[in-house]
């Protein structure tokens, strides 16, 4: 059996932290959002835990930087996307464990939870965040993409958690969603001196794939469909 441990890929890869603990995580979130001075780049699924009144932390962290000049950029879902019909019904047999795709009718799915996480961040940034931000553009998309992992991503690090469809559960429920199973991992930027192979530097491979994340995406969120 082979066994290499982890010491060198932990090195070369940079991983500085393995987040389980949600409110770890979201400790070291605010914390590197606070410190950046010229990037902050985010995207994942509804980002609910970002633009809801209940939230105010992480808010004022993500407006102080829009009010610094930071590059904000943000990305959601489209939750009338196909990928996001997929996810909402993988979601939907948690608590339907016998329903066919059919089955999660257009009126049914914008009951389901994605749908409506996302209809209310995207409404927050309408009313709410644009208004506190003034006369800047806010840099928010949604993306019709498949999500594979949330990702923010600053001058200092990039934190990742996976996206998968698999969710443990001990019986049937209803409400459930995915993700936050899956332990949040930190990459730090290289130092020039520190790459050893360019073509494997985690921080630089995220980066490349927000920013064409952000090419494909598009502006969407005047569009009177998505209601919370």
């Amino acid at each position: 059996m082979l066994n290499v441990g982890v010491a060198e890929t932990v090195r070369d890869a940079n991983i500085s932290n393995m987040f389980y603990n949600y409110a770890e995580s979201r400790a070291r979130i605010i914390k590197l959002i606070e410190k950046t001075q010229k990037r902050l780049w985010i995207k994942g699924i509804s980002l609910h835990s970002y633009f809801t009144y209940a939230n105010a932390d992480l808010i004022e962290a993500v407006i102080n930087a829009y009010e610094r000049n930071v590059d904000v950029k943000i990305l959601l879902i489209n939750p009338n996307s196909e990928q996001a019909k997929f996810r909402s019904f993988r979601e939907y047999l948690m608590g339907h464990p016998d329903s066919q795709m059919e089955h999660l009718m257009k009126k049914a799915r914008h009951g389901e939870r994605l749908y409506t996480d996302t209809a209310t961040s995207i409404n927050f940034i309408r009313l709410q965040l644009k208004n506190r931000v003034q006369n800047r553009e806010l840099g928010v998309k949604l993306y019709n993409s498949g999500p594979e992992c949330f990702t923010l991503l600053t001058d200092e690090a990039v934190l990742v958690e996976q996206y998968h469809y698999g969710k443990i559960t001990g019986s049937v429920q209803t409400g459930l969603i995915l993700g936050g199973d899956i332990p949040v991992t930190e990459y730090l930027k290289k130092q020039a001196d520190q790459i050893a192979d360019k073509k494997k530097d985690p921080y630089q491979l995220f980066m490349d794939s927000l920013s064409m994340s952000m090419i494909i995406a598009r502006l969407d969120l005047t569009n009177s469909e998505i209601v919370a």
